[in-house]
């Protein structure tokens, strides 16, 4: 039962995770079936220095970087650099709990994370609302029942995810 918990709160873990960096341009070639979907009445927020940062951009970063790890260290790794602090304080606790099992069950547990989460490959759509310092993003698939929706929050001039979740 504590192995199915303890699999459970890194499922969450890894839900809750995820989000890009500069391979952006690269991500475009790569699928070009990721319509831009920003509602053209909102704009993506820009800091003092006149830089605009743009949370879908952010965010497709963060998801090539999820979808090259290849275990759960390098997972937290892009974890730690692309959530918000307070995101980062949720993944700590469920981080204790894993450090706790055996290598053999967190390999498992890697593979299970990275099911649940659809590749990037596989994004056909992205909508975008911003209010302020949040943007709120409605993902859609390849798979019409896979839906997702990532929230980012604005944090020190940088667009950080706040939380993931994916119905099917």
């Amino acid at each position: 039962v504590a192995l199915i918990v303890s699999a459970a709160l890194i499922f969450l873990f890894a839900g809750a995770a995820a989000s890009y960096w500069y391979f952006t341009e690269q991500i475009r070639k790569i699928t070009p079936a990721i319509s831009t979907g920003q509602n053209t009445s909102l704009s993506p927020v820009a800091n003092s220095e006149n830089k605009t940062f743009d949370p879908k951009e952010k965010y497709l970063e963060l998801r090539e970087r999820w979808d090259g790890t290849k275990n759960l260290e390098e997972l937290k790794d892009v974890i730690i650099e692309y959530s918000s602090k307070n995101h980062l304080a949720e993944m700590e606790k469920l981080n204790e709990q894993f450090q706790s099992m055996p290598e053999s069950v967190r390999g498992s547990l890697f593979l299970f994370i990275k099911s649940k989460i659809p590749p990037l490959r596989e994004i056909t759509n992205i909508q975008i609302r911003i209010g302020g310092n949040k943007a709120t993003l409605k993902i859609t698939t390849t798979n019409p029942k896979k839906i997702g929706e990532a929230i980012m929050i604005m944090e020190n001039d940088e667009w950080k995810l706040d939380g993931e979740d994916w119905t099917e």
